[in-house]
């Protein structure tokens, strides 16, 4: 059911406090063939996740405005500034793939798509989605996999 992959979310560091249920949803429904749904919950939540994950690493993802207001910066004003400090954390590999699939002009731009409501019902089918949607999931146990034994299985040998 769709707490399934709640023991994951729950425990993943790339997960922000509050939204581990919209990533056990997404998960649920991309495990069972919704990928409409799937890229609708997933997709808005990678920008805020890598932001978390840069913040719990003491690195800086704000900027102060021309009237002095603090405000978050975006996916690609991170790729752009800030390259070199995802790199240190993600690696320069994961990096590439979060720019390519989410950022990229060019690219599929999933993120600036999805958020300006021009993803469609085909996009989300395209092979490309289904594949960041399986990426976000990567990206979310990646953290767990050197501890899955313990942290993880337990959980669901015991489901039978």
């Amino acid at each position: 059911n769709e707490n399934s992959f709640d023991v994951i979310t729950f425990q993943s560091l790339f997960v922000p406090p509050g939204h581990a249920e919209i990533f056990s949803l997404g998960f649920y429904r991309l495990w069972q063939g919704d990928y409409m749904s799937a890229c609708y919950l997933l997709i808005p939540q990678l920008e805020n996740s890598v932001r978390w994950v840069l913040e719990s690493n003491k690195k800086e993802t704000t900027k102060i405005d021309t009237q002095l207001f603090e405000e978050a910066t975006s996916l690609s004003q991170i790729l752009s500034n800030n390259r070199s400090y995802m790199e240190d954390v993600f690696g320069p590999r994961i990096v590439l793939l979060i720019d390519l699939l989410f950022n990229m002009k060019g690219g599929p731009s999933y993120r600036h798509d999805l958020a300006h409501g021009r993803m469609s019902i085909n996009h989300c089918y395209s092979p490309s989605a289904v594949y960041a949607c399986c990426f976000i999931f990567y990206l979310t146990c990646l953290p767990l996999f050197s501890n899955w034994d313990n942290l993880v299985s337990p959980h669901f040998d015991s489901q039978g």
